[in-house]
């Protein structure tokens, strides 16, 4: 199975990068970071697999970190200090 990236992640991604600058080009990445993922602020590459959310590009991820993150799921959860991204295999 392939990298996931719920609806609702991508949501909550799209508000995160909403309160950036609003003439930026650059989305949201995901990263390999010490043995688990992350996020930073990028421009999207040519070959970048890109995640939409109401056709607004909200995620970029570079084929190498696709392939890390096989069988994963991105979805947003609900904690006791408020929302969040998490990680799991599907």
């Amino acid at each position: 199975m392939a990298l996931e990236v719920t609806g609702g992640a991508l949501a909550f991604i799209r508000a995160i990068g909403a309160t950036g600058e609003p003439a930026s080009e650059k989305t949201f990445r995901l990263i390999e970071c010490h043995g688990g993922f992350g996020f930073t602020f990028d421009d999207p590459k040519q070959d970048d697999k890109i995640f939409l959310s109401d056709g607004l590009r909200v995620l970029c991820v570079s084929p190498d970190v696709a392939r890390l993150a096989l069988d994963t799921t991105v979805k947003v959860e609900g904690t006791p200090t408020g929302r969040q991204l998490t990680f799991s295999l599907h």
